[in-house]
């Protein structure tokens, strides 16, 4: 894999980050068998990423997937989370109880809420078992530093309906039934390298001579889901 080591020629947190990285794995997964869990749902106002673990269903396949990814661990089991979303936290703590760890960090775009976000997702990669909502930056750049294969929640997809009345809004709409969006579900992915949404726009160039059979086979990735592909014209 190449964004492991690419990734650390451009990528190097200051000493002072790497010396609470290195504090917060002597205190909480030295000796451990540590699962992390990257849970994405920015619910911040205006901030909604819709199409990334934004219902509750998807946030307790996190934690089925990462009892499951440790079913057979030896040992004292600890779970790492990382979410951008306080109520996550708290339910979390609920599911998990004291085997739960997370950095006491804020949640916020200020320069202190950065720093935590860097922290995290350091520790994040350091866990023996990943476990990352799909289609994440945050989730990539954590399996991809440091070669891991993640387990997977894919991002919600729409189930295509001929009925007119279907609503073709958010999984947070209310009008929106439960049958009109996929079940989450709990993969583990092919390989550990990331991949990136707008990478397929280059198949979308004039300039671009391949076939989208060819295309297509290049989406091996879980991450790499095949319907975003309908966002292009291929002709």
């Amino acid at each position: 894999g190449i964004f492991a080591p690419l990734l650390a020629y451009i990528a190097r947190p200051r000493l002072r980050i790497l010396r609470r990285i290195e504090r917060f794995r002597e205190e909480h997964f030295k000796g451990k068998q540590v699962v992390g869990m990257q849970i994405r749902r920015q619910m911040r106002k205006g901030k909604d990423k819709e199409g990334a673990a934004t219902t509750e269903e998807h946030v307790a396949m996190h934690f089925k997937c990462a009892r499951e990814a440790l079913s057979r661990a030896q040992g004292e089991v600890v779970y790492f989370l990382a979410t951008d979303h306080e109520a996550t936290r708290l339910t979390a703590r609920k599911q998990l109880g004291d085997s739960l760890v997370h950095l006491n960090g804020t949640i916020d775009s200020s320069r202190g809420g950065m720093e935590d976000a860097v922290v995290d997702m350091w520790l994040l990669g350091e866990c023996d078992q990943l476990v990352v909502t799909g289609g994440s930056t945050f989730g990539f750049v954590s399996h991809g530093r440091t070669k891991k294969k993640p387990w997977l929640i894919p991002l919600e997809k729409p189930i295509p309906s001929s009925s007119s009345s279907s609503s073709s809004s958010s999984p947070n709409n209310n009008n929106n039934t439960s049958s009109s969006w996929e079940k989450p579900r709990c993969e583990r992915e092919v390989t550990c390298e990331p991949c990136f949404h707008m990478w397929p726009m280059m198949m979308a160039q004039s300039c671009y001579k391949g076939k989208l059979e060819d295309a297509m086979k290049e989406f091996g990735q879980l991450n790499c889901r095949p319907w975003d592909m309908e966002l292009f014209s291929f002709k």
